[in-house]
């Protein structure tokens, strides 16, 4: 599942607003865990991708 969702576009979208490039990774660091700007972009890009994972359990 995790590499499907490498793959897809919601991990590399072409405006460049993937959850690396927002600081939503996998080191995430208290100080954007505590930005409410940065933790709302984090958060809506978690929620596409329980979109991309319902599409893929869809096949």
């Amino acid at each position: 599942m995790y590499a499907i969702w490498q793959n897809s576009s919601c991990c590399h979208e072409q405006d460049g607003e993937n959850l690396e490039a927002i600081g939503g990774y996998i080191n995430i660091t208290l100080e954007t865990l505590q930005d409410k700007q940065k933790r709302s972009r984090i958060t809506s890009k978690i929620r596409e991708f329980a979109e991309c994972t319902d599409k893929v359990l869809d096949f």
